[in-house]
């Protein structure tokens, strides 16, 4: 899957920022831990046998074992979070206040 990004310009009085930026591919949690690992591990090397002069032999972990190891790791550790009470869920953004609202009118009416 590629990541999408699109831009769009704010033009309210009010906004901080100019230009607002919107990622469309987002990833949970879990795959956050998961890309997380993937750098730790990307160079890890395991046995791979020995040389002709008797040394253990070393290779890369492939692409695909990396990204299997830390994906299952990930799962596995959400389990675990879960099952701890480590996990909180927030609130809606529809439950949010509306600052901008009543900034609005503050500022119109003096």
């Amino acid at each position: 899957m590629k990541d999408e990004i699109e831009f769009g310009e704010n033009k309210e009085f009010f906004a901080r920022q100019p230009i607002t930026v919107n990622r469309r591919v987002n990833l949970h949690s879990e795959a956050e831990l998961a890309k997380d690992l993937i750098r730790c591990w990307a160079h890890n090397m395991v046995p791979d046998g020995e040389t002709s002069a008797g040394q253990l032999k070393l290779r890369l972990l492939s692409p695909a074992e990396v990204a299997k190891r830390a994906s299952e790791t990930a799962a596995q550790a959400f389990e675990e979070f879960e099952k701890r009470g480590w996990i909180a869920i927030g609130p809606s953004m529809t439950d949010w206040p509306d600052p901008l609202k009543k900034f609005d009118k503050q500022i119109l009416t003096k």
